[in-house]
């Protein structure tokens, strides 16, 4: 096993049992010296590290993904439409207008499985999405020309 993921079980531990007030060495009540002694403390310092990691990380992880999508009336007007594409490219003209929203990127997928859910799309036998007769009729097709 990873030797950090095993320092992190040790200080999880000795935490575990601090919160119920037993002395992680001796295992009796703890009593005013136990938060002095050199495990507490390196397992505390330890706790603080990890916590302060995960805290940068979800900060980094925010930023990253930015804020939930949306999309104003100004910029749908802006939208660029287009004879036959891809949804790939759909998703990619959405993100080309939102850009300015710094808003996490719309995802082709998000189109596909709306398509999915409301009958335009359905799955072969091998498991591939393909328009179903619903998206035939408004002229979804599986094949670029």
């Amino acid at each position: 096993m990873n030797e950090y993921i095993i320092e992190l079980q040790n200080a999880k531990s000795i935490l575990d049992k601090l919160a119920i007030g037993i002395d992680p060495v001796s295992g009796q009540q703890v009593d005013e010296n136990t938060l002095r002694k050199n495990q507490v403390i390196d397992c505390l310092n330890l706790a603080a590290s990890v916590l302060e990691k995960e805290i940068h990380a979800g900060a980094d992880r925010e930023i990253r993904e930015g804020k939930a999508v949306y999309i104003t009336e100004l910029q749908k007007k802006r939208l660029q439409t287009y004879e036959r594409c891809k949804v790939s490219e759909i998703a990619d003209e959405i993100n080309a207008v939102i850009s300015e929203n710094n808003t996490k990127k719309f995802r082709g997928t998000w189109i596909n499985d709306w398509l999915e859910e409301n009958g335009y799309l359905c799955r072969n036998a091998s498991k591939d999405r393909v328009p179903s007769e619903k998206g035939k009729s408004i002229g979804i097709s599986s094949e670029m020309n």
